[in-house]
């Protein structure tokens, strides 16, 4: 049986919400399957290396101070290791190398899930979210490579300021955070004895497990 695969260059102005570092300034879209690759989610993934080893990104409006997880699905085109990293702001997000290192094959038929966490800082409003292509072995292609799909970024808890007066107790811990994600709980991580601290001063601590 012969595969039909169908692809598309496309202008930013047609993927809505995304650009691209790509020299062509286009985003490579494929109907999936493509090279036994299934989209993780509906009938189309995004290919990084389209007319040069790009990236494509977001510019997302973020509350400061909170907590995001990112997470996106990757897999190689073809046989051999492909390389793609996720970052925030330009600093890489994870710790293999400094960057993420992904093992796939033609054989494989579904994409492998990544995630991370970034808490954004006091001053920041806009995140920058990026997915970047990095090299491939044993193809040493610019123009293929690195498949992904699902891109997600969701918030995970904002903290609350909240003002200690002498001699106050400890707030409790539900106090501590706003918009926490079902499924994660909040926790001291390191508790005050506030009988002992100034007053009028305003502290922030907060955290969180799932």
């Amino acid at each position: 049986m012969v595969q039909m695969v169908i692809s598309w260059m496309l202008d930013p102005k047609d993927v809505p919400g995304w650009s691209t570092t790509d020299i062509n300034n286009q985003i490579e879209i494929w109907a999936t399957p493509l090279y036994r690759a299934v989209s993780h989610n509906g009938r189309f993934i995004c290919e990084l290396n389209a007319n040069s080893p790009a990236s494509v990104y977001q510019n997302l409006s973020t509350d400061s101070g909170s907590l995001y997880r990112w997470s996106f699905w990757h897999r190689a085109r073809y046989g051999g290791m492909e390389y793609a990293g996720a970052l925030i702001n330009g600093d890489k997000a994870f710790d293999i190398d400094n960057q993420f290192e992904f093992i796939a094959d033609s054989t494989v038929r579904y994409l492998t899930y990544h995630e991370g966490y970034f808490a954004t800082p006091p001053s920041l409003s806009i995140t920058r979210v990026e997915f970047k292509a990095y090299s491939k072995k044993p193809y040493d292609s610019d123009v293929a490579g690195n498949l992904i799909d699902g891109c997600d970024w969701v918030k995970i808890a904002s903290p609350v300021n909240n003002t200690i007066y002498l001699g106050d107790s400890a707030p409790d811990d539900n106090s501590l955070v706003t918009s926490l994600l079902q499924g994660y709980s909040a926790n001291v991580v390191q508790p005050v004895d506030f009988s002992t601290i100034g007053k009028n001063n305003i502290y922030r601590y907060y955290g969180y497990q799932k």
